[in-house]
């Protein structure tokens, strides 16, 4: 199951970054260095193909991890809202009881 999510997000990032990479690599040799035969659009649409794989990803991983997938759901729901203000509440005492420790030291 490792190996296909695996073999899923390594194919995602290639089908979404390769062509970025093919037409930024071949451009100087296609068309120079002083000018561009690529239209700008093209470039354009190929770079946010990539930064679409960042989008992919966390999709991918919950389509094949059911934790995941709960975890997800809990958060659109905002389930963890307690548990956030608990934490926060509690992180906050810790911090205060450092500030109020009297420094022996001076």
């Amino acid at each position: 199951k490792a190996a296909a999510t695996l073999g899923i997000v390594v194919g995602a990032f290639t089908f979404c970054w390769l062509p970025f990479f093919l037409v930024s690599t071949a451009r100087p040799f296609v068309c120079g260095v002083e000018c561009s035969c690529v239209p700008l659009w093209l470039e354009r649409t190929l770079l946010w193909l990539g930064y679409a794989n960042s989008l992919i990803n966390p999709f991918i991983y919950a389509f094949f991890n059911r934790d995941l997938r709960t975890t997800y759901s809990n958060l659109l729901r905002c389930r963890y809202r307690n548990i956030n203000r608990k934490l926060s509440a509690a992180g906050m005492h810790e911090a205060l009881k450092l500030v109020e420790k009297p420094d022996t030291d001076v």
